[in-house]
């Protein structure tokens, strides 16, 4: 199970989606450089006088979205039987990725546009591409095994 590649590459896919709860995913700030805010998977925090009014203040969409892409590769893992289930998992989770940047990408939009504050982006919005990375290499790892295990099957 966890001694092919693609096992490793979905634990990987798995784990790194976890640091964005704990790492800041973007940094909103106005002129005043004691004025900001940090957008978390869990919280949007303030620090001094940032105004705004979107009444975001838990992301739960964001929130949930990054648990699913924690929790969908490790169930994958242990579905090393079937891998054409594997291959439809690890398809699902590239879209829950995918899913996940256009609701992260949305919640800038909302606290941006509608505080007037300039956005950048923080360490913690590498990680789900980097899961996206890492889940990918595990559909190619998952394809080329199935590949060879039905060329296997013909030669007999």
């Amino acid at each position: 199970m966890i001694q092919r590649i693609q096992s490793v590459y979905l634990l990987l896919a798995g784990i790194l989606p976890a640091f964005t709860f704990c790492l800041p995913l973007a940094r909103f700030s106005t002129e005043n450089p004691q004025d900001y805010a940090s957008l978390y998977g869990l919280s949007l925090q303030l620090f001094g006088e940032v105004p705004l009014t979107t009444g975001v203040e838990h992301p739960w969409a964001l929130a949930g979205l990054a648990l699913l892409c924690v929790v969908y590769p490790l169930i994958t893992i242990f579905g090393y039987k079937n891998r054409r289930q594997q291959i439809k998992k690890c398809k699902a989770q590239l879209y829950f990725l995918a899913l996940y940047y256009l609701c992260f990408c949305g919640y800038c939009y909302a606290i941006g546009h509608d505080a007037n504050v300039s956005f950048s982006l923080s360490i913690g919005a590498l990680f789900p591409l980097l899961s996206y990375v890492f889940t990918w290499l595990a559909l190619r790892a998952i394809r080329k095994d199935e590949a060879l295990v039905r060329a296997a099957d013909r030669i007999r």
